[in-house]
């Protein structure tokens, strides 16, 4: 008797909280959204500062720098379910660098795709987990050395792995502060006096972290 009051007790709040999550009386709205983000990011692993590739037989050489800390933006377009959310995006990013102590402009142009689960959406305040893939092409000012001086291009590609906290402010405004560990390898390079890229055997890590803030708002 006992068990079938348990299970009649879970079956019941099961049913409670899948009601409450398709009412409308949610603190947010479900539908399409845009969003800004300014980002404080790293990129780590092999980014040493010490070594170099030679491409073209060795007659061009391209440093691999170390990368500072910098800050970053970007603009986001998702769609929101219940405990769901799916975006893409694009961010841009210009920070210093160095190689054996001589210094680098840098700069990173990155497009994305994450998937958040949020498993509170009766509540204003919503954590949330996100996992990801991303692409990005980093450009190192005159890294490049050979016939000509010029930019060195390094591609990289990878897995988003992050957690995050979004408070509603209306039902179709949201602020978010999020951090991702990046899972990133560089697959391929090239070269000012390169005409197409070169692939890698030997992947580069190019592994690294993000703190974003995030201003969003449904417009459907």
């Amino acid at each position: 008797m006992r068990m079938r009051t348990f299970l009649v007790l879970i079956l019941a709040a099961f049913t409670a909280a899948q009601i409450s999550a398709q009412s409308n009386a949610l603190p947010f709205a479900r539908g399409l959204y845009f969003a800004g983000a300014g980002h404080y990011s790293a990129t780590d692993g092999g980014f040493d500062g010490q070594s170099v590739y030679l491409v073209d037989s060795g007659a061009e050489i391209l440093v691999v720098p170390r990368i500072n800390m910098g800050f970053g933006g970007g603009g986001l377009i998702g769609y929101r379910a219940d405990n769901w959310a799916y975006e893409a995006g694009g961010s841009y990013r210009a920070s210093g660098s160095s190689w054996l102590g001589q210094p680098y402009d840098t700069t990173s142009l990155g497009f994305t795709f994450d998937v958040q689960w949020l498993p509170l959406a009766a509540t204003s305040l919503q954590p949330y987990l996100s996992a990801g893939l991303g692409i990005s092409t980093l450009t190192v000012r005159n890294g490049s050395s050979g016939i000509t001086v010029g930019d060195a291009q390094y591609y990289l590609g990878g897995f988003r792995f992050g957690v995050g906290l979004e408070a509603w402010a209306t039902r179709r405004l949201f602020i978010r502060l999020q951090g991702i560990y990046r899972i990133d390898r560089v697959v391929s390079v090239q070269g000012a006096d390169d005409t197409s890229r070169i692939d890698l055997s030997d992947p580069l890590n190019a592994n690294g972290y993000e703190l974003s803030l995030i201003v969003g708002y449904v417009v459907l």
